[in-house]
């Protein structure tokens, strides 16, 4: 779930402004020619004089571990990321509004990454040696086909490189924590906690049962209703979810009385839930084009079969993403 480059902000508006923060925190911890930009964002935040803040921070700093299969693809040292998160929560708190802080999922949950189910059975390691690559190890969809049957090893996350990412994000997420706490005690800012770890893991786990009747349930697997065709960015029915993750901190931590959002409603507009082209098993190797727009290529791929809809579908995301 990565956010973009900068701060997004709606129009100001009254009353209840409010501003939801999506910052890559790539930015806060370059060097002094982006302090710049992102002082100006923090400005903008000032400017329209919040009610209330949102803020998912992170994401694709820890990203690349999986869309690169590298556990050592971080943006940055979890230390540092405190130090900068703690940095930015305390500007943020000098706007006095209160705030819905989420935390980081574990991003080898992420479809764009699927098991080797025996499709794969060894890799070829830097030495020229072959090493034997388990069911449950973890390859991207973006792996070329020309790399097949024995891709390189280090297009593959192990059993130990995935618990070593799982480790990292979690690394990250205690200095979420501690940030959340410190700005808050120290600058008597209200801050509720959004753990999207958690419910990540439980949308992998026990996929989400939108009627509440098992007639539909979705899942983390490749179009299976919760990440769109990039495998990565979630679905207008997981942003429901993660919505009233939200609104239930808030209401529970803050004492807000906000309505949750009807998940099964957005569901039956989604066009990512029950899509045909879901596959049964894992999904072919070389379905998303490494070095291609991942939209562009996906879409490609299904545009006979969804016609118009594919046409309005990627001006749709193109806008978006």
């Amino acid at each position: 779930m990565p956010g973009p480059n900068s701060v997004r902000l709606p129009a100001p508006r009254r009353p209840g402004k409010h501003a939801f923060l999506e910052f890559d925190s790539q930015r806060l911890t370059k060097a002094a020619q982006d302090q710049t930009r992102v002082c100006q964002q923090i400005r903008r935040v000032h400017d329209i004089e919040p009610t209330f803040l949102m803020v998912w921070l992170g994401n694709n700093d820890v990203l690349g571990m999986a869309t690169q299969t590298n556990p050592g693809a971080t943006q940055v040292s979890a230390a540092d990321f405190g130090t900068q998160y703690r940095r930015f929560l305390n500007a943020l708190a000098d706007t006095g509004a209160p705030m819905a802080v989420a935390n980081l999922p574990d991003v080898t949950g992420v479809p764009l990454l699927r098991r080797a189910a025996g499709d794969v059975t060894s890799c070829q390691a830097a030495d020229g040696s072959v090493r034997p690559v388990a069911q449950n190890d973890l390859l991207s969809i973006q792996l070329s086909r020309s790399l097949l049957p024995q891709p390189p090893c280090g297009r593959v996350l192990d059993s130990a490189e995935q618990s070593f990412v799982r480790d990292q994000v979690n690394a990250f997420n205690v200095e979420i924590s501690g940030a959340i706490a410190d700005v808050s005690q120290n600058r008597g800012v209200p801050i509720a906690f959004v753990d999207a770890f958690a419910l990540f893991d439980q949308f992998r786990q026990s996929g989400v049962d939108v009627r509440g009747d098992g007639s539909l349930v979705l899942s983390t697997r490749y179009l299976g209703g919760l990440f769109t065709l990039d495998g990565v960015h979630p679905t207008r029915t997981a942003h429901a979810l993660i919505a009233n993750a939200f609104i239930d901190a808030m209401n529970t931590q803050l004492g807000s009385a906000i309505a949750r959002v009807d998940v099964a409603a957005v569901a039956r507009r989604d066009p990512f839930v029950g899509s045909r082209f879901a596959p049964a098993g894992e999904p072919p190797f070389g379905l998303i084009a490494k070095d291609d727009d991942v939209l562009d290529e996906a879409f490609g791929v299904i545009e006979d079969g969804l016609g118009d809809l594919a046409d309005d579908l990627k001006h749709r995301f193109k806008n978006l993403f």
